[in-house]
């Protein structure tokens, strides 16, 4: 009973946010007061969802470049509900029924491999940097359990070097028991709507947020886009292997089945 309540309020508070969304739109909000709206969203969505996140450090807010290893699409508004952040995603994710009306109402930027589309990404980012905006970008390309992390894309970081922002890596894990550690990584055969009725289930979730010492925008200039790449690799995984997350050793894949799908 618990978990279907907690389903009708996650939908509940999905609509309002693509009324919110409307409501931007057509009242010309920017800045401040729009980045407010959305931060006040992510906030009640772990709220009605039970997640609660725990930052050690202290995040930027503006101007910086963020890079963090990827493990959930929960991911986007932890960190979302923190600061005021502008997030890159996979151009799949703007077709995601809800989803992807979301991403672009919080102001997402969509990157579609191939094609050459990678100098209009930078471009695009480095746009958002000298505006002062906060950009978080997830360099391994994909999510994962969550007790490694997958070698980063080097051409991500290029934007921070030409706009000479610093950069700051952050380390995420879940928690705090292993079934949660198990079940919160969105990957493989995962559904979003399977999956997020899985985490539903659980009364707490704990997220939590190690923000690394930042590269400081004048070292982040004088250096190439591997090795900055390396350094935040470095050092995203020397603070997860301090306290990783401890998984069940099988896992199924959060897929509706046959009967639940016709129901």
């Amino acid at each position: 009973m618990r978990q279907t309540l907690k389903a009708v309020a996650v939908f509940t508070h999905i609509l309002i946010g693509l009324l919110c969304g409307l409501y931007l739109a057509a009242s010309g909000l920017f800045g401040g007061r729009r980045e407010g709206v959305i931060r006040w969203w992510n906030k009640r969505l772990l709220r009605v969802m039970g997640v609660t996140v725990t930052v050690h450090g202290e995040l930027p807010n503006t101007g910086d470049f963020v890079v963090c290893n990827h493990v959930s699409w929960l991911d986007i508004p932890v960190i979302g509900a923190q600061c005021d952040a502008h997030f890159l995603s996979k151009a799949e994710v703007a077709n995601w029924p809800l989803i992807g009306s979301l991403a672009r109402i919080g102001g997402t930027e969509f990157h579609q491999r191939g094609g050459g589309g990678a100098r209009r990404l930078t471009e695009r980012l480095i746009r958002r940097l000298v505006r002062n905006e906060l950009v978080v970008v997830f360099p391994e390309g994909t999510t994962t359990e969550g007790t490694a992390v997958r070698r980063f894309q080097p051409r991500l970081f290029a934007a921070a070097i030409e706009a000479e922002r610093a950069v700051t890596p952050l380390a995420l894990r879940y928690g705090p028991t292993p079934d949660i550690s198990t079940d919160a990584p969105y990957i493989g055969d995962d559904v979003f709507f399977a999956h997020l009725w899985r985490i539903l289930k659980y009364k707490h979730v704990q997220a939590e947020l190690s923000v690394l010492p930042t590269v400081a925008a004048a070292q982040v200039a004088a250096q190439d886009r591997d090795s900055l790449a390396k350094h935040c690799h470095g050092a995203i995984s020397a603070a997860i292997a301090v306290n990783p997350p401890q998984l069940k050793p099988m896992r199924e894949p959060a897929v509706f089945s046959a009967r639940e799908r016709s129901a």
